[in-house]
């Protein structure tokens, strides 16, 4: 996604479980347009990363969608979705979560 990006400028950041919190903090501090993220993530960056919000974001990618399904970030998905509700309530429609999984058939295998 950087590679692509790069050429039409647009910026991008991947925030994850198990990847230190101050490397993400210093990606999400060059005002991404794009967020790729965990539910879990991205609500402890919320609470815990001065100065980050989401307020300049286009797109916010949540991934383990399939899990969201299953209700396991009921709470985390309430409060990203609290905070993209005032944004666009502020800035006239963004940002714009997406969710993203994958479907899987027997053996791991995606659809």
């Amino acid at each position: 996604m950087e590679a692509l990006g790069a050429i039409v400028g647009v910026r991008s950041a991947v925030v994850v479980g198990g990847v230190d919190m101050m490397t993400q903090a210093i990606a999400l501090s060059k005002k991404p347009h794009i967020i790729v993220c965990t539910p879990g993530r991205i609500v402890d960056h919320l609470e815990n990363t001065k100065g980050f919000s989401l307020r300049n974001l286009k797109f916010l990618v949540l991934d383990e969608a399939d899990r969201l399904l299953n209700m396991d970030f009921e709470e985390e998905i309430t409060k990203v979705l609290k905070v993209v509700k005032k944004i666009r309530k502020r800035k006239k429609g963004r940002p714009t979560p997406l969710f993203y999984f994958f479907l899987f058939k027997k053996k791991g295998h995606p659809v």
